[in-house]
């Protein structure tokens, strides 16, 4: 693997951190180019987007903190140290959303129409994301001898490649969310079918995960998080299907 790209004199490019910012510039600059035809200020887009970043940054690096507290106790310094790996991205996920709605709220701004637009190009930006855990050696699967194996630098075994189906799934999430959203039917209905697809599907690709502890009836944490915002958000789902005034 190739966990870092070059060396600028004192100042190291890592692959995990260039193909984040690279996945999260993408998300953006299409998500402009959306808005300008919709009529929507960019400049409100790119502030809310500075607060979804710092979110989503803090809450990834919080919960995978907490998770692997252990480690963390034993090498402090480690905590800030983001571009060798480490964002948990249901910790992410959750913040950003917090941090999206607190901002609209404040600038009263609804949040549920934007969150349909921004949600299908959020998955865009995790499918180019995940490249950068391949290329970091991170989030790696179960041990395999089948030919989709791979060999980490660290490890002296074939294991999945569950980086790279992770990063394919959401590129699908991406493309059916994008095709929906021209047929949606009230405010909400993207954002909470991508919370659905992506929860099924880190649920069903994490069960090749060989790096991860399996803490209650074979699960892992991430795999008991993920049954939680399936239940929630097809709740969510039901319930603005149902109180919606009129279709989009």
């Amino acid at each position: 693997m190739h966990p870092t790209v070059c060396e600028l004199g004192p100042i190291t490019v890592y692959s995990y951190g260039l193909l984040l910012a690279t996945g999260f510039s993408v998300a953006i600059f299409l998500i402009i180019r959306k808005c300008k035809e919709l009529n929507i200020d960019s400049q409100l887009i790119i502030d809310l987007s500075i607060w979804l970043l710092i979110g989503g940054v803090v809450g990834g690096r919080l919960l995978h903190v907490i998770v692997n507290l252990r480690y963390y106790l034993d090498s402090p310094l480690e905590i800030i140290m983001i571009q060798h790996g480490g964002l948990a991205y249901q910790g992410g996920l959750v913040l950003a959303v917090i941090f999206g709605w607190l901002f609209l709220k404040k600038k009263k701004i609804s949040f549920l129409p934007l969150a349909d637009l921004f949600i299908p190009y959020l998955a865009l930006a995790q499918s180019i994301g995940r490249i950068g855990c391949f290329l970091n050696g991170c989030c790696y699967g179960k041990m395999t001898s089948s030919i989709i194996g791979m060999k980490f630098p660290q490890l002296s075994y074939s294991v999945y490649p569950t980086q790279l189906f992770y990063s394919f799934a959401w590129l699908i999430i991406f493309i059916t969310l994008n095709l929906l959203y021209e047929k949606r039917h009230f405010a909400g209905q993207i954002f909470c079918l991508y919370f659905i697809f992506y929860a099924l599907l880190r649920y069903l690709i994490d069960f090749l995960r060989g790096d991860l502890n399996r803490i209650w009836l074979g699960l892992n944490l991430t795999q008991i998080i993920s049954l939680f915002f399936i239940v929630i958000s097809i709740c969510l789902y039901l319930w603005l299907r149902k109180n919606a005034k009129k279709s989009i």
